[in-house]
């Protein structure tokens, strides 16, 4: 058994390695880090990084190929090639350096060195746009496509953006905050209260983006998904997906007043297999600003930050709130707060990392930190947790899509648990048997791509788990102990 767990392992390791897009991270002022097999990895020293004068307040992202080599990274105002010069026609996209996600890339379906770009303005002002990317212009360092820069899709937008990888397949839905009467040509009026969801579709071996937001059955079909819970006037924080694509979760920051939506933090249903959202919305935080959030690689927490505005100062707090989502009758008491710093702390972005744990930044600091163990409830908050020296982090990390994260995620550093828990049958139609002599946690199964496909909870030593619904073809499953160990087998569904 144990040969059969060790194979196992190093199959998940290689599986796991060969897809590293999100390994190089470029954000605030002329910091980097790399993600490598043997750790994190300051790359602020790095003569590209330096030469290239990066600096943002607040959004940025950045892509590596499926070796983990950069390619480019962007502020969401300038496009940068891997050597650090500024693409020929990277310069004036509609992002915003002071936007808390002023840019995601987007890896276009079935197009390979194809990439789009996301980016939305700040303040609420500016508009949700995209540009199309190709690595095979500018001499192989990349460039936008003439024609096809600054596209709108809407007029204005909130600073929010984030995606998730359509449930199997290789397109994306990508997702903003706005107005619920903003169209493409008109600016919204009023509080963002809407969620606009568009697809970057693959269609052999060509992409592209569909020009009108996903209608939403649960809205009459409306072109937006709309709540009065999460109703704003404030533009700030982040919004962020699930890896399993089963949530999303929308942090608003804003100061006291009379208008209690104004701020706070909020999780609703996702179904990405048809880009729907729906209810109830869950008021995680009210009455407070709250601006980085961010889920677990598990998909079971869901973490957030109560903070002051950008700048620590002796009266400035911040403090990094958990909830516990394997239960979904139950979130609402799990409420866990790991970390309060009562002064000289500040907001910052949540970010997952491709080591599957959640980073964090404040203004001005020569350290990231780490939510450590945030696949549990024991989770906890290292402030400086990583020097970035000479790079400083400011108010954001790059933006991610969730998906590719869990591809890159390693599972060849978790503990695997050699007692006896079997699975069957293998290979199988419909269904899958799992029963163990201990009691279990959680099972999860990722496809070929590396994307999580299901997840579910299970307290219990044995369990039935619906397969009707995977795509036919090679599964990993992960059975997690509530010890914290975890065993990993390949299934085959008919």
């Amino acid at each position: 058994m144990k040969n059969f767990i060790t194979f196992f392992v190093l199959f998940i390791s290689f599986f796991s390695f060969s897809q590293k897009e999100s390994a190089w991270w470029v954000f605030g002022d002329g910091a980097a880090i790399e993600f490598t097999d043997t750790g994190i990895q300051n790359r602020s020293n790095n003569t590209n990084i330096v030469t290239s004068n990066f600096n943002t307040d607040e959004g940025c992202s950045s892509i590596s190929d499926s070796q983990g080599n950069l390619l480019f990274f962007t502020n969401g105002s300038s496009i940068y090639d891997r050597n650090g010069s500024v693409m020929p026609n990277g310069i004036g996209i509609l992002g915003n350096v002071s936007s808390t996600q002023s840019t995601m890339i987007i890896n276009a379906p079935n197009t390979n060195g194809v990439y789009f770009i996301f980016t939305v303005g700040g303040s609420g002002n500016g508009p949700f746009s995209y540009s199309r990317l190709e690595m095979s212009l500018n001499g192989g360092f990349g460039d936008i496509v003439p024609g096809v820069k600054n596209i709108i899709l809407l007029n204005s937008c909130s600073e929010k953006l984030n995606g998730i990888q359509k449930q199997n397949s290789n397109d994306v839905y990508v997702t903003v905050f706005s107005q619920n009467n903003v169209t493409a040509t008109q600016s919204g009026t009023g509080d963002f209260n809407s969620l606009y969801t568009f697809e970057v579709r693959g269609a052999g071996s060509a992409s592209f983006i569909l020009p009108n937001p996903i209608p939403q059955t649960n809205n009459s079909n409306s072109n937006r998904f709309e709540s009065l819970v999460f109703a704003s006037s404030r533009d700030r924080g982040q919004l962020k997906f699930s890896p399993n694509g089963n949530y999303a979760a929308i942090a608003i920051q804003g100061f006291q007043s009379s208008t209690a939506q104004d701020y706070g933090a909020y999780l609703l249903n996702f179904d990405n297999s048809t880009g729907q959202f729906s209810g109830p919305v869950l008021t995680l935080e009210s009455q407070q600003p709250c601006y980085g959030i961010e889920f677990s690689i598990d998909s079971n927490y869901v973490y957030y930050d109560i903070s002051d505005d950008f700048a620590p100062t002796s009266t400035t707090s911040r403090s990094i709130i958990q909830y516990n989502l394997s239960a979904p009758s139950n979130i609402l008491n799990t409420r866990n707060v790991i970390s309060n710093e009562p002064a000289f702390a500040a907001r910052g972005s949540l970010q997952l990392g491709m080591d599957g744990e959640i980073y964090s930044v404040e203004l001005n600091n020569s350290f990231i930190g780490r939510i450590n163990n945030s696949r549990t409830a024991a989770a906890s908050y290292t402030k400086q947790f990583f020097n970035i020296s000479p790079g400083l982090a400011q108010q954001g990390l790059p933006n991610i899509l969730p998906s590719t994260i869990l591809s890159n995620y390693t599972l060849s550093n978790q503990t695997v648990n050699t007692s006896e828990i079997q699975i069957f049958p293998n290979p199988t139609s419909d269904y899958l048997g799992i029963t163990a002599s201990e009691e279990l946690e959680s099972v999860e199964i990722f496809n070929m791509d590396g994307k999580s496909v299901l997840s579910k909870s299970l307290q219990t030593n044995s369990a039935h788990i619906d397969l009707t619904d995977l795509f036919p073809g090679l599964h990993i499953v992960k059975v997690h102990n509530l010890t914290g160990s975890t065993q990993v087998f390949k299934v085959i569904k008919k």
